[in-house]
């Protein structure tokens, strides 16, 4: 009896894995056109070199229980990571007790550059500025609503419209995080989620960063060091400076019914440079460190999932500002030229 090649027995097997079980992996391939390219086969990754060196190609899974749908190839120059989503979570969606509107099924293409650049200080846009492992779109702080002076902090302001996942849609349906909160359900989305394990690729920045979980190398150039919580070196401050309109955004004004405390606003939080330096917290201005991990044993720039109790910590994951070039991502409109 003849035996099917190696490679075509295990490209049917996760075929008829598939078709049974409704899964949606992300398989990395050169270019889009060739199904032979998948990264699952042993024998792919001598025609796939990026996908034999670079941590996206298993950084992104989704297994299709709610509909989603998610595809990770690389494209024919070698330079980016086509991401193509439509932004639907592998977990339940909802019920959410305000909002916008039901969850609707997006038609999303990111393009993530393989080599990042830095370009310190670039605004993070609305919308997506990155995107979750699950294929889910990551959103900044802000829900775009500015108010005298000062813009909303999505995560306090919207919090009656977020499931318990810590995720909600937006006007056209999109389903989308601004914070980790699903981290508080690591165990039921298969994810390590405390000092037992550095904490895994949770997603990619539009500029080409990888975004951890808060959970790394106390040491961030010694894989041997003890794991701890990684602490933003963000602060809630004492008084608000960007009102211009005390009966508007003062903090004992409202929106929507939400007393505008201290942490409503975006601005309420100051970075502590002093205490960066004195070794009180650990991340940079941008939410991010210098630091080897599983993936990255040569280390890389990464951005942190920041949350601490439980609770997720401001700037939460990149914040207003990215580190490197979002430029190259070519966000929906294919690669840059």
């Amino acid at each position: 009896m003849r035996h099917l090649p190696k490679s075509l027995f295990l490209m049917l097997m996760i075929f008829a894995v598939v078709a049974m079980c409704g899964w949606t992996t992300a398989a990395c391939e050169i270019g889009g056109d060739d199904d032979d390219d998948n990264v699952g086969d042993d024998d792919d990754d001598a025609t796939n070199p990026n996908c034999d060196v670079d941590p996206i190609c298993d950084a992104f899974y989704n297994d299709g229980s709610q509909g989603g749908e998610l595809e990770v190839v690389i494209d024919d120059t070698e330079e980016y990571a086509i991401v193509s989503t439509n932004s639907l979570a592998e977990h339940e969606m909802g019920p959410f007790d305000i909002g916008p509107g039901e969850v609707v099924a997006q038609d999303l293409t990111f393009y993530i550059p393989l080599e990042p650049t830095s370009n310190p200080g670039s605004v993070t846009p609305l919308g997506p500025m990155a995107v979750a492992y699950n294929g889910v779109a990551l959103f900044n702080p802000w829900d775009a609503v500015e108010n005298n002076g000062c813009n909303n902090n999505a995560y306090y302001i919207r919090a009656r419209s977020f499931d318990r996942f810590g995720g909600h849609p937006q006007q056209t349906g999109m389903y989308h995080y601004h914070v980790g909160t699903f981290l508080n359900y690591a165990d039921e989305l298969g994810i390590h989620n405390s000092t037992d394990w550095h904490s895994p690729i949770l997603g990619y920045s539009f500029d080409g960063y990888p975004i951890y979980g808060p959970y790394g190398y106390s040491d961030p150039e010694d894989s041997s060091s003890p794991i701890v919580l990684l602490e933003s070196c963000y602060e809630l401050q004492s008084e608000r400076t960007c009102c211009t309109d005390n009966s508007s955004c003062g903090t004992n004004a409202y929106f929507e019914g939400t007393r505008l405390v201290m942490g409503a606003f975006v601005e309420d939080y100051a970075y502590e440079q002093d205490a960066y330096d004195a070794g009180a917290c650990d991340l940079n201005a941008y939410n991010m460190r210098w630091q080897v991990t599983p993936e990255y044993p040569d280390g890389t720039w990464a951005y942190i999932m920041t949350m601490k109790d439980e609770t997720p910590v401001y700037p939460y994951i990149i914040g207003m500002n990215y580190y490197g070039n979002p430029s190259e991502s070519g966000i929906n409109n294919g690669p840059p030229a």
